[in-house]
Protein backbone atom coordinates (compact mmCIF):
# COMPACT_ATOMS: atom_id res chain seq x y z
CA UNK A 1 0.00 0.00 0.00
CA UNK A 2 1.28 3.44 -0.84
CA UNK A 3 1.43 6.34 1.55
CA UNK A 4 -1.26 8.48 -0.06
CA UNK A 5 -4.97 7.82 -0.03
CA UNK A 6 -7.56 9.55 -2.14
CA UNK A 7 -11.06 10.82 -1.44
CA UNK A 8 -13.73 10.72 -4.10
CA UNK A 9 -17.33 11.65 -3.51
CA UNK A 10 -18.93 9.35 -5.99
CA UNK A 11 -22.32 7.77 -6.18
CA UNK A 12 -25.19 6.53 -8.22
CA UNK A 13 -27.04 9.50 -9.64
CA UNK A 14 -28.11 7.95 -12.92
CA UNK A 15 -29.99 9.37 -15.82
CA UNK A 16 -32.53 6.74 -16.70
CA UNK A 17 -34.96 5.02 -19.01
CA UNK A 18 -38.37 5.52 -20.48
CA UNK A 19 -41.36 5.69 -18.17
CA UNK A 20 -45.08 6.42 -18.35
CA UNK A 21 -46.56 9.72 -17.17
CA UNK A 22 -50.19 9.66 -15.94
CA UNK A 23 -52.76 11.68 -17.80
CA UNK A 24 -54.54 11.90 -21.13
CA UNK A 25 -51.93 12.10 -23.88
CA UNK A 26 -50.83 10.05 -26.84
CA UNK A 27 -47.78 7.81 -26.53
CA UNK A 28 -45.51 10.15 -28.51
CA UNK A 29 -46.38 13.15 -26.33
CA UNK A 30 -45.91 10.95 -23.27
CA UNK A 31 -42.43 9.96 -24.38
CA UNK A 32 -41.39 13.50 -25.20
CA UNK A 33 -42.85 14.86 -21.96
CA UNK A 34 -40.78 12.39 -19.94
CA UNK A 35 -37.65 13.44 -21.78
CA UNK A 36 -38.36 17.16 -21.41
CA UNK A 37 -39.39 17.06 -17.75
CA UNK A 38 -36.60 14.80 -16.53
CA UNK A 39 -33.83 16.01 -18.80
CA UNK A 40 -33.06 12.41 -19.65
CA UNK A 41 -31.03 11.67 -22.73
CA UNK A 42 -31.47 8.60 -24.88
CA UNK A 43 -29.64 6.83 -27.68
CA UNK A 44 -30.70 8.66 -30.84
CA UNK A 45 -29.71 5.79 -33.13
CA UNK A 46 -31.48 2.77 -31.57
CA UNK A 47 -34.49 1.75 -29.49
CA UNK A 48 -35.30 -1.31 -27.36
CA UNK A 49 -38.11 -3.74 -28.18
CA UNK A 50 -39.47 -7.01 -26.90
CA UNK A 51 -41.17 -9.25 -29.43
CA UNK A 52 -44.00 -11.61 -28.57
CA UNK A 53 -42.07 -14.43 -30.21
CA UNK A 54 -38.51 -14.92 -31.40
CA UNK A 55 -36.89 -11.73 -32.66
CA UNK A 56 -36.52 -11.71 -36.46
CA UNK A 57 -33.25 -11.00 -38.21
CA UNK A 58 -34.84 -8.07 -40.03
CA UNK A 59 -37.93 -5.95 -39.47
CA UNK A 60 -39.83 -4.42 -42.37
CA UNK A 61 -40.94 -0.88 -41.56
CA UNK A 62 -42.27 1.62 -44.11
CA UNK A 63 -40.73 -0.30 -46.97
CA UNK A 64 -37.30 -0.57 -45.37
CA UNK A 65 -35.70 -3.68 -43.87
CA UNK A 66 -33.98 -2.82 -40.60
CA UNK A 67 -31.50 -5.18 -38.97
CA UNK A 68 -32.56 -6.46 -35.54
CA UNK A 69 -29.85 -6.98 -32.90
CA UNK A 70 -30.97 -9.65 -30.44
CA UNK A 71 -30.15 -8.99 -26.79
CA UNK A 72 -31.56 -12.22 -25.34
CA UNK A 73 -33.22 -15.08 -27.19
CA UNK A 74 -35.39 -16.42 -24.38
CA UNK A 75 -36.85 -13.01 -23.51
CA UNK A 76 -37.06 -11.94 -27.19
CA UNK A 77 -35.34 -8.64 -26.34
CA UNK A 78 -33.63 -6.71 -29.12
CA UNK A 79 -32.58 -3.28 -30.33
CA UNK A 80 -33.62 -1.73 -33.64
CA UNK A 81 -31.74 1.09 -35.40
CA UNK A 82 -33.50 4.41 -35.95
CA UNK A 83 -33.78 5.36 -39.64
CA UNK A 84 -31.82 8.46 -40.59
CA UNK A 85 -34.98 10.43 -41.43
CA UNK A 86 -36.87 9.50 -38.23
CA UNK A 87 -36.78 10.58 -34.58
CA UNK A 88 -36.26 7.82 -32.01
CA UNK A 89 -39.46 8.76 -30.17
CA UNK A 90 -41.42 8.54 -33.44
CA UNK A 91 -40.01 5.06 -34.04
CA UNK A 92 -41.03 3.96 -30.54
CA UNK A 93 -44.58 5.14 -31.15
CA UNK A 94 -44.72 3.35 -34.51
CA UNK A 95 -43.35 0.10 -33.07
CA UNK A 96 -45.86 0.13 -30.20
CA UNK A 97 -48.66 -0.12 -32.76
CA UNK A 98 -47.36 -3.43 -34.15
CA UNK A 99 -49.03 -6.65 -33.07
CA UNK A 100 -45.74 -8.60 -33.07
CA UNK A 101 -44.09 -6.30 -30.50
CA UNK A 102 -44.83 -6.56 -26.80
CA UNK A 103 -43.25 -3.22 -25.89
CA UNK A 104 -40.91 -0.59 -27.32
CA UNK A 105 -38.98 2.06 -25.41
CA UNK A 106 -36.18 4.57 -25.78
CA UNK A 107 -32.70 3.37 -24.89
CA UNK A 108 -32.04 5.79 -22.04
CA UNK A 109 -28.68 7.02 -20.78
CA UNK A 110 -27.38 5.95 -17.37
CA UNK A 111 -24.32 7.41 -15.66
CA UNK A 112 -22.52 7.80 -12.36
CA UNK A 113 -21.79 11.24 -10.88
CA UNK A 114 -18.33 12.31 -9.73
CA UNK A 115 -18.46 15.16 -7.19
CA UNK A 116 -14.98 15.93 -5.83
CA UNK A 117 -11.43 14.63 -5.41
CA UNK A 118 -8.66 15.40 -2.94
CA UNK A 119 -5.81 13.63 -1.13
CA UNK A 120 -6.20 12.34 2.40
CA UNK A 121 -4.97 9.62 4.75
CA UNK A 122 -6.33 6.25 5.85
CA UNK A 123 -6.93 4.74 9.27
CA UNK A 124 -9.31 1.81 8.93
CA UNK A 125 -12.50 0.33 7.60
CA UNK A 126 -15.12 1.46 10.11
CA UNK A 127 -17.73 0.05 7.73
CA UNK A 128 -16.56 -3.56 8.12
CA UNK A 129 -16.59 -3.25 11.90
CA UNK A 130 -20.02 -1.67 11.81
CA UNK A 131 -21.65 -4.61 9.98
CA UNK A 132 -19.86 -7.28 12.06
CA UNK A 133 -17.96 -8.79 9.15
CA UNK A 134 -15.18 -10.23 11.31
CA UNK A 135 -17.65 -12.52 13.09
CA UNK A 136 -18.40 -14.20 9.77
CA UNK A 137 -14.75 -14.42 8.70
CA UNK A 138 -13.73 -16.03 12.00
CA UNK A 139 -16.03 -18.93 11.11
CA UNK A 140 -14.60 -19.12 7.58
CA UNK A 141 -17.81 -17.73 6.06
CA UNK A 142 -16.45 -15.59 3.25
CA UNK A 143 -18.59 -16.32 0.20
CA UNK A 144 -16.38 -19.16 -1.05
CA UNK A 145 -17.74 -20.90 -4.18
CA UNK A 146 -20.07 -17.99 -4.99
CA UNK A 147 -19.99 -15.59 -7.94
CA UNK A 148 -21.00 -11.94 -7.64
CA UNK A 149 -21.60 -10.04 -10.87
CA UNK A 150 -20.66 -6.35 -10.73
CA UNK A 151 -22.64 -4.65 -13.51
CA UNK A 152 -20.89 -1.32 -13.65
CA UNK A 153 -17.99 0.52 -15.34
CA UNK A 154 -16.03 -2.75 -15.50
CA UNK A 155 -13.60 -4.27 -13.02
CA UNK A 156 -9.80 -4.37 -13.11
CA UNK A 157 -7.80 -6.82 -10.98
CA UNK A 158 -4.16 -5.71 -11.35
CA UNK A 159 -3.91 -3.75 -8.13
CA UNK A 160 -1.46 -4.73 -5.43
CA UNK A 161 -4.27 -5.74 -3.04
CA UNK A 162 -6.28 -7.50 -5.76
CA UNK A 163 -9.41 -9.61 -6.14
CA UNK A 164 -10.38 -12.72 -8.11
CA UNK A 165 -12.25 -12.45 -11.42
CA UNK A 166 -14.19 -15.29 -13.00
CA UNK A 167 -12.87 -16.96 -16.16
CA UNK A 168 -13.94 -19.49 -18.76
CA UNK A 169 -17.67 -20.08 -19.01
CA UNK A 170 -18.36 -17.80 -16.03
CA UNK A 171 -16.23 -14.92 -17.33
CA UNK A 172 -17.72 -11.45 -17.66
CA UNK A 173 -18.18 -9.32 -20.77
CA UNK A 174 -17.76 -5.75 -22.00
CA UNK A 175 -21.06 -4.54 -23.48
CA UNK A 176 -19.62 -1.08 -24.17
CA UNK A 177 -16.78 -2.31 -26.38
CA UNK A 178 -18.54 -5.60 -27.22
CA UNK A 179 -15.52 -7.69 -26.34
CA UNK A 180 -14.23 -10.06 -23.66
CA UNK A 181 -12.18 -7.44 -21.78
CA UNK A 182 -14.40 -5.75 -19.16
CA UNK A 183 -11.56 -3.74 -17.61
CA UNK A 184 -12.48 -0.58 -15.72
CA UNK A 185 -11.61 2.75 -17.35
CA UNK A 186 -13.43 4.77 -14.68
CA UNK A 187 -12.62 3.32 -11.24
CA UNK A 188 -16.16 3.06 -9.88
CA UNK A 189 -16.76 -0.62 -10.70
CA UNK A 190 -13.41 -1.78 -9.30
CA UNK A 191 -14.07 0.10 -6.04
CA UNK A 192 -17.50 -1.54 -5.78
CA UNK A 193 -15.97 -4.97 -6.47
CA UNK A 194 -13.36 -4.34 -3.78
CA UNK A 195 -16.01 -3.87 -1.10
CA UNK A 196 -17.40 -7.25 -2.10
CA UNK A 197 -14.28 -9.34 -2.67
CA UNK A 198 -11.00 -7.50 -1.99
CA UNK A 199 -8.28 -9.97 -1.04
CA UNK A 200 -8.21 -10.31 2.74
CA UNK A 201 -5.57 -11.67 5.08
CA UNK A 202 -2.76 -11.07 2.59
CA UNK A 203 -1.02 -8.45 4.69
CA UNK A 204 -1.85 -5.77 2.12
CA UNK A 205 -4.40 -2.98 1.91
CA UNK A 206 -7.99 -3.52 2.96
CA UNK A 207 -10.66 -6.22 3.16
CA UNK A 208 -13.77 -7.36 1.29
CA UNK A 209 -17.03 -8.60 2.79
CA UNK A 210 -17.10 -11.83 0.74
CA UNK A 211 -13.40 -12.16 -0.04
CA UNK A 212 -13.79 -15.85 -0.88
CA UNK A 213 -16.14 -15.06 -3.74
CA UNK A 214 -15.26 -14.40 -7.37
CA UNK A 215 -16.25 -11.26 -9.24
CA UNK A 216 -17.91 -11.51 -12.65
CA UNK A 217 -16.98 -8.21 -14.30
CA UNK A 218 -19.78 -6.86 -16.52
CA UNK A 219 -18.98 -3.53 -18.19
CA UNK A 220 -22.07 -1.53 -19.18
CA UNK A 221 -20.88 2.03 -18.43
CA UNK A 222 -18.06 3.80 -20.26
CA UNK A 223 -15.00 5.70 -18.99
CA UNK A 224 -17.22 8.68 -18.16
CA UNK A 225 -19.58 6.48 -16.15
CA UNK A 226 -22.33 6.66 -18.77
CA UNK A 227 -24.14 3.92 -20.66
CA UNK A 228 -27.49 2.70 -21.95
CA UNK A 229 -30.34 0.68 -20.52
CA UNK A 230 -30.00 -1.90 -23.30
CA UNK A 231 -26.46 -2.65 -22.14
CA UNK A 232 -27.50 -2.79 -18.48
CA UNK A 233 -30.27 -5.27 -19.32
CA UNK A 234 -27.84 -7.30 -21.45
CA UNK A 235 -25.35 -7.36 -18.58
CA UNK A 236 -27.96 -8.62 -16.12
CA UNK A 237 -29.02 -11.37 -18.51
CA UNK A 238 -25.41 -12.36 -19.19
CA UNK A 239 -24.74 -12.65 -15.47
CA UNK A 240 -27.84 -14.78 -14.88
CA UNK A 241 -27.01 -17.09 -17.80
CA UNK A 242 -23.34 -17.51 -16.85
CA UNK A 243 -23.56 -18.64 -13.26
CA UNK A 244 -23.82 -15.50 -11.09
CA UNK A 245 -25.32 -16.03 -7.63
CA UNK A 246 -25.63 -12.32 -6.82
CA UNK A 247 -25.80 -9.26 -9.09
CA UNK A 248 -24.79 -5.83 -7.80
CA UNK A 249 -26.17 -2.73 -9.55
CA UNK A 250 -24.55 0.39 -8.13
CA UNK A 251 -26.41 2.54 -10.62
CA UNK A 252 -29.87 3.97 -10.77
CA UNK A 253 -32.58 5.70 -12.73
CA UNK A 254 -35.33 8.20 -12.04
CA UNK A 255 -37.75 6.25 -14.25
CA UNK A 256 -38.15 2.57 -14.97
CA UNK A 257 -37.55 0.43 -18.03
CA UNK A 258 -39.58 -2.58 -19.06
CA UNK A 259 -36.53 -4.19 -20.64
CA UNK A 260 -34.50 -3.74 -17.45
CA UNK A 261 -37.27 -5.10 -15.23
CA UNK A 262 -37.81 -8.09 -17.53
CA UNK A 263 -34.10 -8.84 -17.29
CA UNK A 264 -34.15 -8.61 -13.49
CA UNK A 265 -37.26 -10.81 -13.25
CA UNK A 266 -35.50 -13.37 -15.44
CA UNK A 267 -32.44 -13.31 -13.15
CA UNK A 268 -34.64 -13.70 -10.07
CA UNK A 269 -36.40 -16.69 -11.66
CA UNK A 270 -32.95 -18.21 -12.21
CA UNK A 271 -32.24 -18.04 -8.48
CA UNK A 272 -30.04 -14.93 -8.60
CA UNK A 273 -30.30 -12.26 -5.89
CA UNK A 274 -30.22 -8.77 -7.42
CA UNK A 275 -29.04 -5.91 -5.17
CA UNK A 276 -29.14 -2.24 -6.19
CA UNK A 277 -28.40 1.22 -4.82
CA UNK A 278 -31.31 3.50 -3.88
CA UNK A 279 -29.71 6.62 -5.44
CA UNK A 280 -28.08 9.82 -4.18
CA UNK A 281 -30.59 12.55 -5.00
CA UNK A 282 -31.59 13.49 -1.40
CA UNK A 283 -35.16 12.36 -2.16
CA UNK A 284 -37.54 11.52 0.68
CA UNK A 285 -39.79 9.42 -1.58
CA UNK A 286 -37.67 8.62 -4.60
CA UNK A 287 -35.93 5.25 -4.57
CA UNK A 288 -34.40 5.00 -8.01
CA UNK A 289 -34.71 2.22 -10.55
CA UNK A 290 -33.66 -0.60 -10.70
CA UNK A 291 -33.68 -0.56 -6.88
CA UNK A 292 -37.40 0.26 -6.84
CA UNK A 293 -38.43 -2.92 -8.66
CA UNK A 294 -39.98 -5.45 -6.25
CA UNK A 295 -37.57 -8.19 -7.35
CA UNK A 296 -34.56 -6.11 -6.24
CA UNK A 297 -33.06 -5.73 -2.76
CA UNK A 298 -32.89 -1.92 -2.52
CA UNK A 299 -30.06 -0.47 -0.41
CA UNK A 300 -29.63 3.02 1.01
CA UNK A 301 -26.60 4.50 2.78
CA UNK A 302 -25.85 4.86 6.49
CA UNK A 303 -22.95 6.50 8.35
CA UNK A 304 -20.67 5.62 11.27
CA UNK A 305 -23.27 6.43 13.95
CA UNK A 306 -26.12 4.53 12.26
CA UNK A 307 -27.88 7.50 10.73
CA UNK A 308 -29.28 7.43 7.20
CA UNK A 309 -27.04 9.78 5.21
CA UNK A 310 -28.82 12.85 3.83
CA UNK A 311 -28.02 12.08 0.17
CA UNK A 312 -29.54 8.57 0.36
CA UNK A 313 -32.88 8.27 -1.46
CA UNK A 314 -35.73 6.95 0.69
CA UNK A 315 -39.17 5.52 0.08
CA UNK A 316 -41.42 2.49 0.63
CA UNK A 317 -39.37 0.41 -1.82
CA UNK A 318 -36.25 0.63 0.39
CA UNK A 319 -35.22 -2.69 1.96
CA UNK A 320 -31.96 -2.07 3.86
CA UNK A 321 -29.27 0.48 4.53
CA UNK A 322 -25.54 -0.23 4.78
CA UNK A 323 -22.40 1.86 5.22
CA UNK A 324 -22.13 4.22 2.28
CA UNK A 325 -19.86 6.85 3.73
CA UNK A 326 -20.34 10.47 4.80
CA UNK A 327 -17.32 12.56 3.97
CA UNK A 328 -18.72 15.58 5.80
CA UNK A 329 -18.11 13.73 9.10
CA UNK A 330 -15.39 12.09 11.19
CA UNK A 331 -17.45 10.20 13.75
CA UNK A 332 -14.57 8.04 14.98
CA UNK A 333 -12.35 11.12 15.53
CA UNK A 334 -9.39 9.67 13.67
CA UNK A 335 -8.73 12.77 11.59
CA UNK A 336 -10.00 11.09 8.40
CA UNK A 337 -13.38 11.72 6.84
CA UNK A 338 -15.70 8.72 6.97
CA UNK A 339 -15.65 7.48 3.39
CA UNK A 340 -15.57 3.88 2.15
CA UNK A 341 -12.01 2.88 1.24
CA UNK A 342 -11.11 0.27 -1.38
CA UNK A 343 -8.43 -0.23 -3.98
CA UNK A 344 -9.17 0.97 -7.49
CA UNK A 345 -7.54 2.55 -10.53
CA UNK A 346 -8.24 6.13 -11.65
CA UNK A 347 -6.53 7.72 -14.63
CA UNK A 348 -4.18 4.76 -14.72
CA UNK A 349 -3.08 5.13 -11.09
CA UNK A 350 -3.76 2.36 -8.59
CA UNK A 351 -4.34 3.45 -4.99
CA UNK A 352 -6.73 3.10 -2.06
CA UNK A 353 -9.48 5.68 -2.52
CA UNK A 354 -12.26 6.93 -0.25
CA UNK A 355 -15.67 7.08 -1.97
CA UNK A 356 -19.15 7.79 -0.68
CA UNK A 357 -22.62 7.01 -2.02
CA UNK A 358 -25.34 4.42 -2.14
CA UNK A 359 -23.05 2.88 -4.77
CA UNK A 360 -20.79 1.98 -1.85
CA UNK A 361 -23.65 0.75 0.37
CA UNK A 362 -25.06 -1.72 -2.14
CA UNK A 363 -21.93 -3.93 -2.44
CA UNK A 364 -21.87 -4.40 1.35
CA UNK A 365 -25.25 -6.11 1.03
CA UNK A 366 -24.26 -7.98 -2.13
CA UNK A 367 -21.19 -9.28 -0.31
CA UNK A 368 -23.25 -10.25 2.73
CA UNK A 369 -25.66 -12.14 0.46
CA UNK A 370 -22.71 -14.01 -1.07
CA UNK A 371 -21.54 -15.00 2.42
CA UNK A 372 -24.98 -16.45 3.23
CA UNK A 373 -25.30 -18.21 -0.13
CA UNK A 374 -21.84 -19.66 0.37
CA UNK A 375 -23.19 -21.13 3.62
CA UNK A 376 -26.01 -22.80 1.69
CA UNK A 377 -28.83 -20.25 1.56
CA UNK A 378 -30.92 -19.77 -1.55
CA UNK A 379 -31.37 -16.27 -2.96
CA UNK A 380 -34.81 -15.94 -1.34
CA UNK A 381 -33.55 -17.22 2.00
CA UNK A 382 -30.53 -14.92 1.93
CA UNK A 383 -32.78 -11.93 1.29
CA UNK A 384 -35.15 -12.93 4.09
CA UNK A 385 -32.33 -13.45 6.59
CA UNK A 386 -30.70 -10.11 5.73
CA UNK A 387 -33.99 -8.27 6.17
CA UNK A 388 -35.06 -10.04 9.35
CA UNK A 389 -31.70 -9.57 11.11
CA UNK A 390 -31.12 -5.95 10.11
CA UNK A 391 -30.64 -3.57 13.03
CA UNK A 392 -33.37 -0.95 13.47
CA UNK A 393 -31.93 2.54 13.27
CA UNK A 394 -35.14 4.49 12.54
CA UNK A 395 -38.67 3.38 13.38
CA UNK A 396 -39.30 -0.13 14.65
CA UNK A 397 -39.82 -2.62 11.85
CA UNK A 398 -39.74 -1.64 8.21
CA UNK A 399 -39.87 2.09 7.39
CA UNK A 400 -39.25 4.27 4.32
CA UNK A 401 -36.08 5.86 5.77
CA UNK A 402 -34.02 2.73 6.46
CA UNK A 403 -36.16 -0.18 5.26
CA UNK A 404 -35.73 -3.10 7.65
CA UNK A 405 -32.68 -1.41 9.12
CA UNK A 406 -28.88 -1.40 8.85
CA UNK A 407 -27.12 -4.50 7.55
CA UNK A 408 -25.89 -6.77 10.38
CA UNK A 409 -23.82 -9.61 8.93
CA UNK A 410 -22.94 -11.04 12.35
CA UNK A 411 -26.63 -11.46 13.20
CA UNK A 412 -27.42 -12.77 9.70
CA UNK A 413 -24.80 -15.52 9.96
CA UNK A 414 -26.09 -16.57 13.39
CA UNK A 415 -29.67 -16.68 12.11
CA UNK A 416 -28.78 -18.76 9.07
CA UNK A 417 -26.74 -21.16 11.21
CA UNK A 418 -29.79 -21.64 13.41
CA UNK A 419 -32.02 -22.28 10.41
CA UNK A 420 -29.59 -24.75 8.89
CA UNK A 421 -29.39 -26.62 12.20
CA UNK A 422 -33.16 -26.98 12.51
CA UNK A 423 -34.32 -30.59 12.05
CA UNK A 424 -36.54 -31.20 9.06
CA UNK A 425 -39.87 -32.78 10.05
CA UNK A 426 -41.62 -34.56 7.21
CA UNK A 427 -44.87 -36.48 7.36
CA UNK A 428 -44.51 -40.10 6.20
CA UNK A 429 -45.96 -40.65 2.74
CA UNK A 430 -47.00 -44.00 1.29
CA UNK A 431 -45.05 -44.36 -1.93
CA UNK A 432 -44.07 -47.02 -4.38
CA UNK A 433 -40.93 -48.90 -3.35
CA UNK A 434 -37.80 -47.21 -4.68
CA UNK A 435 -34.76 -49.02 -5.95
CA UNK A 436 -32.19 -48.20 -3.27
CA UNK A 437 -29.25 -49.06 -5.50
CA UNK A 438 -29.91 -47.76 -9.01
CA UNK A 439 -27.31 -48.02 -11.72
CA UNK A 440 -25.65 -44.63 -11.24
CA UNK A 441 -23.75 -44.97 -14.47
CA UNK A 442 -26.95 -44.39 -16.45
CA UNK A 443 -29.51 -41.75 -15.43
CA UNK A 444 -32.23 -43.67 -17.25
CA UNK A 445 -33.09 -44.51 -20.82
CA UNK A 446 -35.87 -42.14 -21.91
CA UNK A 447 -35.38 -43.23 -25.51
CA UNK A 448 -37.55 -44.52 -28.34
CA UNK A 449 -37.04 -48.04 -29.64
CA UNK A 450 -34.91 -46.60 -32.42
CA UNK A 451 -32.51 -45.13 -29.87
CA UNK A 452 -33.57 -41.51 -30.39
CA UNK A 453 -34.63 -39.17 -27.62
CA UNK A 454 -38.35 -39.34 -26.95
CA UNK A 455 -39.48 -35.68 -26.68
CA UNK A 456 -42.93 -36.69 -25.40
CA UNK A 457 -42.81 -39.54 -22.88
CA UNK A 458 -46.05 -41.02 -21.57
CA UNK A 459 -48.08 -38.48 -19.62
CA UNK A 460 -48.44 -40.98 -16.80
CA UNK A 461 -44.68 -40.75 -16.29
CA UNK A 462 -44.67 -36.93 -16.19
CA UNK A 463 -45.03 -36.75 -12.41
CA UNK A 464 -41.45 -36.27 -11.31
CA UNK A 465 -38.86 -34.95 -11.07
CA UNK A 466 -39.47 -31.25 -11.47
CA UNK A 467 -36.85 -28.66 -12.43
CA UNK A 468 -36.50 -25.92 -9.81
CA UNK A 469 -33.62 -24.05 -11.41
CA UNK A 470 -32.28 -24.03 -14.93
CA UNK A 471 -29.49 -22.05 -16.60
CA UNK A 472 -28.67 -22.82 -20.21
CA UNK A 473 -26.14 -21.03 -22.38
CA UNK A 474 -24.47 -21.62 -25.73
CA UNK A 475 -20.74 -21.07 -26.16
CA UNK A 476 -18.30 -21.64 -29.01
CA UNK A 477 -17.84 -25.32 -28.18
CA UNK A 478 -21.43 -26.25 -27.49
CA UNK A 479 -24.07 -25.96 -24.77
CA UNK A 480 -23.68 -25.51 -21.01
CA UNK A 481 -26.63 -26.36 -18.76
CA UNK A 482 -26.95 -26.10 -14.99
CA UNK A 483 -30.09 -27.58 -13.47
CA UNK A 484 -31.58 -28.26 -10.06
CA UNK A 485 -34.19 -31.00 -9.55
CA UNK A 486 -36.70 -31.39 -6.72
CA UNK A 487 -35.35 -34.81 -5.85
CA UNK A 488 -32.53 -37.20 -6.68
CA UNK A 489 -32.52 -37.76 -10.43
CA UNK A 490 -30.26 -38.50 -13.34
CA UNK A 491 -30.15 -35.85 -16.05
CA UNK A 492 -29.42 -36.19 -19.77
CA UNK A 493 -28.80 -33.43 -22.33
CA UNK A 494 -29.22 -34.46 -25.98
CA UNK A 495 -29.46 -33.09 -29.47
CA UNK A 496 -33.06 -33.45 -30.53
CA UNK A 497 -33.68 -36.56 -32.66
CA UNK A 498 -30.09 -37.80 -32.31
CA UNK A 499 -28.15 -39.94 -29.87
CA UNK A 500 -25.54 -37.23 -29.17
CA UNK A 501 -26.04 -36.95 -25.41
CA UNK A 502 -24.25 -36.36 -22.13
CA UNK A 503 -25.44 -37.58 -18.74
CA UNK A 504 -24.91 -36.68 -15.11
CA UNK A 505 -24.82 -38.81 -12.00
CA UNK A 506 -27.87 -39.14 -9.78
CA UNK A 507 -28.30 -36.09 -7.57
CA UNK A 508 -30.19 -32.81 -7.24
CA UNK A 509 -27.62 -30.48 -8.80
CA UNK A 510 -26.22 -31.04 -12.29
CA UNK A 511 -23.83 -29.31 -14.69
CA UNK A 512 -23.71 -30.71 -18.22
CA UNK A 513 -21.61 -29.69 -21.22
CA UNK A 514 -22.53 -31.01 -24.68
CA UNK A 515 -20.34 -30.51 -27.75
CA UNK A 516 -22.89 -29.66 -30.42
CA UNK A 517 -23.71 -27.15 -33.12
CA UNK A 518 -27.43 -27.91 -32.90
CA UNK A 519 -29.77 -25.23 -31.61
CA UNK A 520 -32.58 -27.57 -30.58
CA UNK A 521 -31.81 -29.74 -27.56
CA UNK A 522 -33.76 -31.79 -25.04
CA UNK A 523 -33.15 -31.90 -21.31
CA UNK A 524 -34.36 -35.08 -19.62
CA UNK A 525 -34.53 -35.97 -15.93
CA UNK A 526 -35.37 -39.42 -14.56
CA UNK A 527 -35.74 -40.54 -10.95
CA UNK A 528 -34.78 -44.02 -9.72
CA UNK A 529 -38.39 -45.22 -10.17
CA UNK A 530 -38.33 -44.40 -13.87
CA UNK A 531 -40.48 -41.26 -13.80
CA UNK A 532 -39.25 -39.01 -16.57
CA UNK A 533 -39.59 -35.35 -17.43
CA UNK A 534 -38.44 -33.76 -20.69
CA UNK A 535 -38.24 -30.09 -21.58
CA UNK A 536 -37.09 -28.65 -24.93
CA UNK A 537 -34.24 -26.14 -25.09
CA UNK A 538 -33.79 -23.82 -28.04
CA UNK A 539 -30.35 -22.25 -27.78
Amino acid sequence: MTGKYRNLLIGTSILGSIGCTPGEMNELDETRMAAEELGIDSHSERVIVRFHSQAPLKLALEGEDMLVRELHGELNLATIPVPADMDAADLVTMLRERSDIRFAELDRVRSITLFDQKDNGFLGQWNMRKIGARAAWQKDYNGASTIVAVVDTGVSDRGQDGLDLTSGWTAGWDFVGNDADPSDANGHGTHVAGTIAQHTGNGLGVTGVAHGSQIMAIRVLDANGSGYVSDVASGILWAADHGADVINLSLGSSVGSEAEQEAIAYAADMGVLVVAASGNEYLMDGVSYPAAYPEVLAVGASNGIDEVVAYSNRGPELDLVAPGGDMSRDDDDNGIVDGIIQETVINGEWDHYLFQGTSMASPHVAGAAAVLMGMGASADEARDVLEQTARDISSDGVDPDSGWGRLDLKAAVAELEARLDEPVHEEPVDEEPVDEDPDHSEPGEPMDDDGLVDPQPDLDDMVAPEFTGLRAQRCDLGAHVRVQTTEVAGVMLCERQTSNCVTSEYGESHHLELHTNAAKLDLLARDPSGNTRVIPLDL
